[in-house]
């Protein structure tokens, strides 16, 4: 918590204004807030939701931990997608951004899918 609020203090600061910090459950977040102890409200704050009673919809149980192996996901996960039988490893944009441009060429290349994933 300590990095993020570094990183973002302002962001930090307003969400604990947003928030109505006399409701039911939130005092330790008050009290840390009020005393200008931001980051362990926000621990008090996480930890309200981690193990609050409310929403529990939000909290599914989790799946067991299994050493199946899936291999187009494991493919995906590595940047590496099939279309019509052809593989690629799909670079990410020249910008340094999170976009990845796929474009197959070869002997399918009439078929090959231009794609901004």
């Amino acid at each position: 918590m300590e990095e993020v609020y570094q990183e973002y203090p302002e962001r930090i600061n307003r969400l604990l204004q947003s928030i109505n910090l006399n409701y039911d459950g939130l005092s330790q977040v008050k009290e840390a807030f009020d005393k200008g102890n931001v980051v362990t409200a926000c621990k008090h704050l996480l930890n309200y939701y981690r193990e609050g009673e409310t929403a529990q919809f939000l909290r599914p149980n989790l799946p067991s931990t299994s050493k199946n192996i899936n291999s187009g996901a494991d493919s995906i996960l590595v940047n590496i997608f099939t279309f019509y039988n052809l593989s690629a490893k799909v670079p990410h944009d020249s910008n340094g951004g999170d976009h990845q441009t796929l474009t197959l060429n070869g002997a399918n290349s009439a078929y090959a899918p231009k794609l901004l994933l």
